[in-house]
């Protein structure tokens, strides 16, 4: 367990020092108006943060805490995301009287974006988690690629991306895993009025060493603003994984709905 600690620290330092570089450096571009004189051009930054819970007494009693976070800056030609996800829950078995716990997952990602033009970006990334119930005490790696926004409107939003993904996953139970994979991302967005907004996010990720292995990850959602800082939103995720580790079931699902806020 000691060398596997040692390996998750020495790659989640190395990430997070490669993102706060990138994400330090200055704001400011001189251009010249003609008479010489430096025009600053603005920073761009997005933060918003998401939270859920559901709460069961009686005949079942049962506690799932979600949650979600992103923060992005934009700046020149460059962009760099963060981002957050997990949920955890637990549960009164009925059997024994003892509450244990049926959901732990999380994941994170660290993403840099260099734009060739405006719609097209060269990205990478770094991720990592952990989804116990799943099978995996921890999940880390990166991947990197082209980017393409295909349609960009004041109601549709489309953006395809193609590159390649690396994941170590540490099992449990099982033997650790390194997979190579080719990666797909699709998402829309519509919107549906001025206040509501439906999002799709679908990605695949297909084994190369392996062709009958791949996974699925989907994300379907409905945001409805409330305030110019303040939203809520309904989501259904979907987590498969064909060549599940031994013992465990190939799919996950979650359902979640809560408050989505708007911080810069």
């Amino acid at each position: 367990m000691i060398p596997r600690l040692k390996k998750i620290k020495a790659f989640v330092l190395v990430v997070l020092l490669s993102c706060a570089g990138v994400m330090s450096q200055d704001d400011s571009m001189s251009t010249s108006d003609g008479k010489g004189e430096g025009v600053t051009e603005a920073k761009e930054w997005k933060a918003n943060a998401g939270f859920s819970a559901i709460l069961n007494t009686g005949n079942a009693e049962n506690q799932t805490f979600g949650g979600n976070a992103a923060l992005s800056r934009k700046w020149h030609m460059n962009e760099t995301t963060a981002t957050a996800n997990g949920a955890y829950g637990r549960a009164k078995n009925s059997t024994t009287g003892n509450s244990e716990t049926n959901t732990k997952n999380w994941k994170t990602a660290l993403r840099y974006d260099r734009f060739i033009s405006e719609p097209v970006s060269i990205f990478a990334l770094g991720h990592i988690g952990q989804d116990v119930p799943a099978g995996f005490d921890w999940r880390f790696g990166g991947a990197s690629g082209v980017s393409h926004s295909l349609l960009k409107s004041d109601v549709h939003f489309f953006k395809y991306e193609a590159g390649y993904d690396y994941t170590r996953e540490y099992r449990v139970a099982a033997a650790d895993a390194n997979i190579h994979s080719a990666r797909i991302f699709l998402q829309y967005k519509y919107m549906i009025s001025k206040s509501a907004q439906f999002g799709q996010d679908v990605e695949n990720l297909l084994n190369l060493q392996d062709g009958s292995d791949f996974r699925l990850n989907a994300l379907t959602s409905l945001t409805m603003k409330l305030t110019d800082k303040i939203a809520f939103q309904m989501g259904f995720g979907v987590r498969f994984d064909n060549q599940p580790v031994a013992g465990f079931k190939s799919t996950d699902t979650t359902t979640q709905a809560g408050l989505v806020l708007n911080f810069l």
